[in-house]
């Protein structure tokens, strides 16, 4: 995957990166964007935007 961009702050960093994988004969290629919460200097969660979740959905069934 890679990494495209990062912009952070405070509270979040947000991750821009293209994702490609092959499974099964099927391709997922697209862009994603990351968003980390941070608190007290520490990752408490993790959310992932996909360019197109039908296609990736796809790609993993």
């Amino acid at each position: 995957m890679p990494v495209r961009d990062i912009i952070g702050g405070e509270n979040h960093t947000v991750g821009i990166h293209h994702s490609h994988a092959v499974r099964n004969g099927k391709t997922l290629d697209q862009d994603t964007v990351t968003v980390f919460v941070l608190r007290d200097g520490k990752v408490i969660e993790c959310r992932e935007f996909l360019e197109d979740t039908a296609a990736s959905d796809a790609s993993w069934a």
